[in-house]
C-alpha cells in the first residue's frame, strides 16, 4: 500500500472516530445544605467562601463559554439553616431555582420536612428533580425515577439514590409512608432500561463512599456516581470498573467540573479533567439574579434569634478532634432525657458553631446543629464500645464524645474505659446507647457495627426539641470541660 493511501486510511478512522467521540462537560456538587449565605474563610482570613451567589456566578461564566455543559445536584440544598427551618425548605429551594441545575437529587436531609413539604418547596422553587428509589406506598413512585437530557449530540440518563435507612436519619411523621427501594436492584434496573438509548449513564447518590463502590461494582454499566452524602471531596477521581466516583463535599466551598470524551457508538467513557473550583470572593462576579433572591428569602432569618431560652456561664467551645464542652452537654442530655439508657455519642464534626457565654436563644440552640434529627436507641456489646475507642485512639475515626464513658488515653492506647455506675467495661455485657440520625448510619459503617441484628427504637421527640426544653429547664447553663476523655 502507496504512503499516499495509508495517510488517507488514517485520516478516515480519525475522522470516523472524531464524529463518534463527543466531549461532555458536567458541573457538580452535593449538600450544600442550603449555604446561601457566604462565610469568612478564618478569622484572620477576610476572604468570603461559598454562598449561592458567588457558586452561581462561577456556574454563569462557565455556561456562558460551554452552554453544552450539564449541571448536576446530588442533593442536600434544602436543609441546615435558620431560614431552611423556618420556611420548609422553600427559601433555599428558590434560591437553587434561579440557579437552575439541569437535575436535583433531594439527599436525605431534604426529608427533615417530610415528603409532601418536600414536594412544594421543589415545586414553588420550579426544580426539575428526581428519585429513582423512593415511592410512596399508596400513590407510587415520590417523583419522576429518572431524566434523559440532551444537550448537542449527547444523552444524559440521569437517576438518583438514597439509602434503605433513609427513615432513621430524618423525623418518622413526615415519612411514615414512604419506601426505600433497594439501590441495587434500582440501579440494574434503571441501566438495563436506559443503556441502549443513553449515551451516559449518571447516578447522583446519598449512599456514602463504600457503599457507592459496592454499588460500581454489582452495576458495572453506571458511567459516572455523582457523590452528595461524603463529608470530604474526593481529591482524585476515584475509579471503579468502568465507573468513575466523585464529590466535590459538603457546603458548596467547591464546585467540581468533569469533562469525559463519550464514544457514542460503543458508549465508551474516557476522562480528560476532573477539578475543583473554589467558591471564593474576588475571583469572579456574583450572579446578581441570584443574590438578591438571597437577600429576600435568606437574609433576614439571620438577624432573626426567637425568644430568649437560658444563660451560658460559660463559652460553649466545639473542637472537632478533641473534647469539647458543647458537645459533652448535648450528649449528656440525650442520656439523662432517655430513660435507662446508659451511653450516649455524638460526632464533633456534626456541629456547626459554639457560642460565647450570655444569652442564648431558640435560633442560636438550632444552628448548633441545623437539622431535625431524630434520636436513635439502640444496643452495643462492651467489646463493641471498646473497639470504636481503640479507633478513636488511633485517630482512624472523628472525635466522638461519650456521656456514661470515661476513657483513660496511655500512649496512644486506651488503657482504662469506665461505665458510669458499674465500673470497668465489660466486653461480653451489652449496653443499650443512644445518638442521633445524623451520626446512626454513619457509625454503623465506620464501626463495622452489623446492623441487621441490632434492634433499634427511634424516639418520637426530635434533638432540638429536646435541646430547647432542656435549656428551658435548666435556665442557667454552666459547663466546664469535664475528664470523661484524658489523655495522658
Amino acid at each position: 500500500m502507496s504512503k499516499l493511501k495509508i495517510i488517507l486510511l488514517l485520516a478516515l478512522l480519525l475522522s470516523i472516530r472524531s464524529a463518534s467521540a463527543v466531549e461532555v462537560t458536567i458541573l457538580y456538587w452535593g449538600d450544600r445544605l442550603a449555604r446561601d449565605i457566604p462565610n469568612q474563610k478564618s478569622v484572620r482570613d477576610t476572604t468570603h467562601v461559598g454562598g449561592a451567589a458567588q457558586l452561581a456566578g462561577f456556574v454563569d461564566s462557565y455556561r456562558t463559554g460551554n452552554p453544552d455543559a450539564f449541571l448536576f445536584v446530588a442533593g442536600g440544598d434544602l436543609a441546615g439553616t435558620v431560614a431552611a427551618y423556618k420556611t420548609d425548605g422553600v427559601a433555599p429551594a428558590k434560591v437553587l431555582g434561579k440557579i437552575n441545575p439541569d437535575a436535583y437529587a433531594p439527599g436525605i436531609v431534604d426529608f427533615t420536612y417530610g415528603t409532601e413539604k418536600l414536594k412544594s418547596a421543589l415545586k414553588k422553587g420550579k426544580i426539575n428533580a428526581i428519585s429513582g428509589n423512593v415511592h410512596i406506598d399508596e400513590t407510587g413512585p415520590f417523583l419522576p425515577a429518572y431524566d434523559d437530557i440532551r444537550t448537542g449530540n449527547v444523552v444524559v440518563a440521569v437517576t438518583s439514590l438514597l439509602p434503605a435507612r433513609l427513615k432513621e436519619m430524618v423525623p418518622r411523621d413526615g415519612v411514615k409512608s414512604v419506601t426505600v427501594a433497594d439501590p441495587v436492584a434500582t440501579a440494574r434496573d434503571f441501566v438495563k432500561d436506559r443503556r441502549d438509548d443513553s449515551d451516559l449513564i449518571v447516578v447522583l447518590s446519598q449512599l456514602g463512599r463504600e457503599y457507592d463502590s459496592l454499588l460500581a461494582l454489582n452495576v458495572p454499566d453506571i458511567d459516572l456516581i455523582i457523590e452528595g452524602h461524603s463529608r470530604t471531596p474526593f481529591e482524585k477521581t476515584f475509579k471503579v470498573g468502568k465507573t468513575f466516583i466523585v464529590c466535590s463535599g459538603p457546603k458548596g466551598l467547591l464546585l467540581g467540573k468533569l469533562r469525559l470524551e463519550v464514544a457514542t457508538d460503543s458508549s465508551s467513557v474516557t476522562l480528560i479533567e476532573h477539578d475543583h473550583i473554589a467558591i471564593e470572593s474576588g475571583l469572579i462576579k456574583p450572579s446578581i439574579v441570584v443574590k438578591r433572591a438571597v437577600q429576600e428569602l435568606e437574609d433576614r432569618f439571620t438577624r432573626q434569634r426567637g425568644d430568649k431560652v437560658a444563660t451560658l456561664l460559660t463559652n460553649w467551645n466545639v473542637e472537632n478532634d478533641g473534647p469539647s464542652n458543647l458537645p459533652q452537654w448535648v450528649a449528656d442530655m440525650m442520656q439523662q432525657s432517655s430513660g435507662s439508657v446508659k451511653l450516649a455519642l455524638v460526632n464533633n464534626l456534626d456541629f456547626e458553631k459554639g457560642f460565647p457565654r450570655g444569652d442564648l436563644y431558640e435560633n442560636d440552640l438550632f444552628q448548633i446543629m441545623p437539622f431535625e434529627v431524630p434520636l436513635v436507641a439502640f444496643q452495643i456489646k462492651g467489646y463493641e464500645i471498646r473497639r470504636v475507642v481503640e479507633k478513636q485512639a488511633r485517630g482512624e475515626l472523628p472525635f466522638l464524645t461519650w456521656s456514661g464513658v470515661n476513657v483513660l488515653i496511655e500512649n496512644g492506647k486506651p488503657s482504662q474505659i469506665l461505665v458510669r455506675g458499674e465500673g470497668p467495661l465489660q466486653d461480653e455485657s451489652e449496653y443499650a446507647g443512644v445518638t442521633n440520625g445524623l451520626l446512626w448510619d454513619r457509625f454503623l459503617k465506620e464501626t463495622s457495627l452489623v446492623p441487621d441484628v441490632r434492634p433499634i427504637f427511634i424516639f418520637p421527640i426530635l434533638q432540638y426539641q429536646l435541646m430547647l426544653e432542656t435549656a428551658g429547664k435548666q435556665k442557667v447553663i454552666s459547663t466546664p470541660l469535664d475528664g470523661r476523655w484524658t489523655v495522658r
